[in-house]
C-alpha cells in the first residue's frame, strides 16, 4: 500500500434530523491535506465519521492509504492506517 503524509485539522461537527424518524443525529467531519510526493498536487479532502472518538488528534501523520471508485463513479481515499509524526497541540503544565 502507497504511504503519505496527511495534516490532519480539527473536527467540525453537525447535527442534522432524520425525517423519517425525527432522530438527531451528529456527524464529525475532518479535513485533511494527503501528500503524495514530490510532482504530485497536495489533495484536499476529509473524513466523515459518526462516532467522534475515531477523529485523530489535529497533526502530522504518516497515513497508508489505497483508492477506489464508489458506487457513483467517484474516486475515494481509504486510510488503513495512521502513525502521529508531530501534533499541532502544544503540552499544558500541569499545576499540582
Amino acid at each position: 500500500m502507497p504511504k503519505a503524509f496527511a495534516h490532519f485539522y480539527p473536527v467540525e461537527t453537525f447535527e442534522f434530523t432524520d425525517k423519517a424518524t425525527g432522530q438527531i443525529n451528529k456527524l464529525h467531519k475532518q479535513p485533511y491535506d494527503l501528500e503524495q510526493g514530490p510532482g504530485v498536487r497536495v489533495l484536499q479532502t476529509s473524513v466523515m465519521r459518526r462516532n467522534e472518538a475515531l477523529a485523530v488528534q489535529p497533526g502530522d501523520y504518516e497515513v497508508e492509504y489505497y483508492l477506489e471508485v464508489d458506487r457513483k463513479g467517484f474516486l475515494q481515499v481509504n486510510l488503513t492506517n495512521t502513525r502521529m509524526v508531530k501534533s499541532d497541540h502544544k503540552p499544558q503544565a500541569v499545576n499540582g
